[in-house]
C-alpha cells in the first residue's frame, strides 16, 4: 500500500503524455564530422509541455574519408542520447479554442488537415561516445610534445546541455521542427590499446601541428567548452487522442 501514491502519480503522468506521439529523424546528422543516424520519439501533452528522446548511432557505413581531412575507418563507432523537455509559447497550445477555430476555417476552405505552428523553449541534455582505431598516427600530448604509434583506439566522451529556441510546425500528421541553442559540454579524449608508442619533440624531428577542428582526434585530455547546436527534425504523428 505504501507504493499506491507513487503508482497513482505514474498513471496520472502517463495519461498526461498520451495526447500524441510522434516519431522523427534528423537527416543532416549523417553529414556531420562525426556522422550518425539520429531518430527519436516525442510525447506531446497538447497543453504547454512535450518530452522527447533522440538516439544517434554511427558506424562505418557513414564514414567520411575525404571531408575536412577526416578518415574514419571500418572500426568507427558513435552513440548518443538526447533527452529534452519543451515548453511551448504560442499557437493552439496557449489558446484552447485556437485549434477548433483553425479547423473550422480550414473546413470552410475544403481543407480537412490540421496545420499549426508553435514556438518553444527547451532544455536538452546530451551524452555521446565516439570510438575509432587509427594507424600510424601522431598525437599531441602538449603544445610541444607528442607521441607516434603504430595503432591506437581513440575515444571521445561528451556530456553537456543546451538551452534552445525552436519552432514546430504540424501539417496533419507531418511535422517539421527546427531548433537552435547554446550551452556547454565536458569533453574527454583519450587513447587505449596503443601499440609501439614513441614520444617526440620539435627538437628531435617531430612536428606538433596547429590545432585543426577536423583533426581534433590528434589531441587528448579533458576540457570544458561552450557548445552550440542546430537541428532539423522531420516527423510523423503515429498516434493522437
Amino acid at each position: 500500500m505504501r507504493q499506491l501514491p507513487l503508482l497513482l502519480f505514474l498513471l496520472f503522468s502517463f495519461s498526461a503524455f498520451s495526447q500524441s506521439i510522434n516519431l522523427h529523424t534528423s537527416p543532416f546528422t549523417a553529414l556531420d564530422l562525426a556522422p550518425r543516424w539520429r531518430v527519436g520519439i516525442e510525447y506531446d501533452t497538447q497543453t504547454d509541455v512535450a518530452f522527447s528522446l533522440d538516439i544517434g548511432y554511427g558506424n562505418d557505413a557513414l564514414q567520411t574519408k575525404a571531408i575536412d581531412r577526416r578518415r574514419w575507418d571500418s572500426e568507427y563507432y558513435y552513440l548518443e542520447f538526447r533527452p529534452e523537455i519543451k515548453l511551448f509559447l504560442t499557437s493552439f497550445k496557449r489558446n484552447p479554442n485556437f485549434r477548433k477555430t483553425q479547423q473550422q476555417k480550414l473546413q470552410k476552405l475544403g481543407i480537412r488537415q490540421e496545420s499549426n505552428s508553435s514556438a518553444y523553449i527547451s532544455l536538452e541534455y546530451f551524452h555521446s561516445r565516439l570510438q575509432n582505431t587509427f594507424y600510424d598516427l601522431g598525437v599531441n600530448l602538449s603544445s610541444n610534445t607528442g607521441v607516434f604509434f603504430d595503432k591506437g583506439t581513440f575515444h571521445k566522451i561528451k556530456n553537456g546541455g543546451h538551452f534552445k529556441l525552436g519552432v514546430k510546425h504540424r501539417n496533419g500528421r507531418f511535422i517539421i521542427d527546427f531548433s537552435g541553442g547554446i550551452g556547454g559540454t565536458r569533453r574527454n579524449k583519450f587513447y587505449t590499446d596503443v601499440e609501439n608508442p614513441s614520444t617526440y619533440t620539435p627538437f628531435d624531428g617531430g612536428i606538433v601541428e596547429e590545432f585543426n577542428f577536423a583533426d581534433s582526434y590528434k589531441t587528448i585530455g579533458k576540457t570544458s567548452l561552450v557548445h552550440g547546436t542546430l537541428n532539423l527534425r522531420l516527423g510523423y504523428v503515429i498516434w493522437r487522442k
